[in-house]
């Protein structure tokens, strides 16, 4: 309310407009009393979100050996390196996306590969042979094309 008994004008966002002493004042009240509430309403949300998004994590994580999904997705990038023509196709199309992205899948893949083999030593052979695989293809790649092959055109 204004000086003489009066309502405020309003700004569209909800506040007063913030004009003398008062407005100013209803301003900060408003704020405050919006604040506390998004605060109390955050207070009993997100402690209650992972009710509804519950996950299974045993397909996720294993005490001994490889996960379900871990396996599933290293079955996918094991097609890749074992069919030469699968490979060239993925290599090449990651290689024109972004080439840092090509260095980077296969270190990761070959970082995986190997905690996978020290969490299953049945999976040692597998992921040694791809392993080497990958280094001698990225050693390859990298000879023929130049130091640059792997980076971006800053490099150049």
């Amino acid at each position: 309310m204004n000086a003489e008994g009066g309502v405020l004008p309003c700004d569209g966002a909800g506040f007063g407009v913030t004009t003398g002493r008062w407005g100013t004042h209803i301003f900060w009240k408003a704020l405050a009393v919006k604040a506390v509430a998004v605060g109390v309403a955050a207070s009993l949300w997100l402690p209650c979100i992972h009710l509804f998004f519950a996950v299974d994590t045993a397909d996720y994580r294993r005490q001994d050996g490889i996960a379900p999904k871990a396996r599933m997705l290293a079955e996918r990038h094991l097609a890749i390196w074992r069919d030469p023509v699968l490979r060239a196709q993925e290599l090449d199309a990651m290689q024109r996306l972004n080439p840092e992205w090509d260095l980077m899948s296969r270190t990761f893949f070959a970082l995986a590969l190997a905690n996978m083999a020290l969490r299953d030593p049945a999976y040692e052979d597998i992921a040694c042979d791809v392993i080497d695989a990958i280094l001698e293809s990225t050693l390859r790649r990298e000879a023929d094309n130049g130091h640059t092959h792997y980076l971006l055109g800053y490099a150049e």
